[in-house]
C-alpha cells in the first residue's frame, strides 16, 4: 500500500484514531507520517472543544414559567383545556405536577 493511500484513510477513517480503534497498521502511519500526525492532533483538539462547548451555559432562571405561560397561552387560544397531543401536557397539569419525574412517569411520561 502506498504512503497516499494509507493518508486517505487516515482522513476516511479520523474518528478510530481519535477514539483510539484504528488498527495498528493506520496508528503505525500516523505515528510516521507528520502530515497525518497533525491531521490527527487538530482532530482531537476540535473533539475536546466541542466536549467542552456549553459547559457554561446556564438556562434562563424563569424558563420553566415562561415555558409554562405559553403553553397555557396555547391552551387559551385553541378554545380547550387541552393542549394538542403533538404539544404534550396542559401547563396547569404539568404544575398540578411538579414538574418532577414521578409526576412524568405518573402521566405516562417518560422523564428522560
Amino acid at each position: 500500500m502506498t504512503t497516499q493511500t494509507l493518508c486517505e484513510r487516515v482522513v476516511e477513517q479520523m474518528e478510530t484514531l481519535v477514539d483510539g480503534t484504528a488498527t495498528d497498521e493506520l496508528s503505525e502511519h500516523v505515528a510516521g507520517c507528520d502530515a497525518c500526525r497533525d491531521l490527527r492532533h487538530d482532530a482531537m483538539q476540535a473533539r475536546r472543544l466541542i466536549e467542552d462547548a456549553g459547559a457554561d451555559y446556564a438556562p434562563p432562571r424563569d424558563l420553566i414559567e415562561q415555558t409554562l405561560a405559553r403553553l397555557d397561552a396555547a391552551t387559551a387560544n385553541s378554545g380547550s383545556d387541552q393542549v394538542p397531543p403533538d404539544v404534550g401536557l396542559p401547563a396547569a397539569e404539568i404544575r398540578a405536577n411538579g414538574l418532577s419525574d414521578a409526576g412524568l412517569s405518573a402521566n405516562g411520561l417518560s422523564p428522560d
